[in-house]
């Protein structure tokens, strides 16, 4: 199952940490119910962290992103695909057979 591994930044080092399920779809529903577990406020999306996210799978969220006062640096969320799943190339030079 694909998970969403969010991060909360001092300082350059991870403070605290956690993976939550998630599928694509529901990425700032399952952010929120994340930032509830961790007590801290939820982010706001700016057009900044939707074309990083929609481009890369990852994005971060700075003191700008959040309404109220945050004790942290920054949150870095990133999308991590099912680790079971096998991975494909589109990569032409990787059409081999053993």
């Amino acid at each position: 199952m694909p998970q969403l591994w969010v991060k909360v930044m001092k300082k350059q080092k991870i403070d605290r940490q956690i993976t939550a399920e998630c599928d694509n779809n529901s990425v700032r529903t399952t952010l929120d119910e994340v930032c509830k577990e961790l007590d801290i406020p939820c982010p706001i999306w700016l057009g900044k962290q939707e074309r990083e996210y929609e481009n890369f799978r990852i994005t971060s969220f700075s003191s700008d992103n959040f309404v109220e006062s945050i004790d942290f640096s920054k949150l870095v969320i990133e999308y991590i695909e099912d680790p079971n799943k096998k991975r494909s190339s589109s990569d032409p030079r990787n059409d081999f057979d053993y």
